[in-house]
């Protein structure tokens, strides 16, 4: 049989543990204590959640979600290189690698946030001259809290032909 024991605070309050954890860094194994309907701990009766199975008093952040999109040649071109995840989310990062730094005319690579809203509301995120800044390696954090209805593109000319990968990341919220 359980031991039953009524907990009080110097106020006659009942004082019920909810959890108790084995490592100070909340890494361990949680324990909650088993309370009966009149407020009574039932002091040998403890049950376990395991580490790492489930997350208690912390936030986690969402997943990442990475779209990429490759080629050997062409340009990265707004209407097929952009995501649009139809639901809140959170742009974290854009990377972008060219295998050699690109020469030429229309160096400049845009990255546009197509407001849902309509055109007028439109924000440019990035513009670089990828040929004046030698760029063969990118990655920007805009972090970005976009609606629903926003699509994030992408658009270089690609004039060189260079072999480029573009990766767009995102949380869902």
């Amino acid at each position: 049989m359980a031991n039953n024991t009524n907990l009080f605070d110097e106020y006659g309050r009942v004082v019920r543990p909810i959890l108790l954890n084995t490592a100070k860094d909340g890494s361990g194994t949680w324990y909650f204590a088993l309370v009966d309907s009149d407020g009574h701990l039932q002091v040998d009766s403890l049950s376990a959640l395991p580490a790492g199975g489930n997350l208690i008093g912390k936030v986690s952040e969402p997943a990442t979600v990475e779209t990429p999109f490759t080629a050997a040649t062409g340009d990265i071109v707004a209407a097929a290189h952009k995501i649009a995840p139809a639901a809140v989310f959170k742009l974290t990062e854009i990377e972008l690698h060219l295998a050699s730094a690109p020469t030429g005319a229309n160096p400049n690579l845009v990255i546009t946030l197509d407001d849902g809203v309509g055109a007028a509301y439109d924000l440019v995120i990035l513009t670089l001259d990828l040929v004046a800044n030698g760029v063969t390696d990118l990655v920007i954090k805009p972090n970005k809290v976009c609606k629903a209805t926003d699509v994030i593109t992408a658009a270089w000319t690609n004039t060189n032909n260079i072999t480029w990968a573009i990766k767009f990341k995102h949380q869902l919220l």
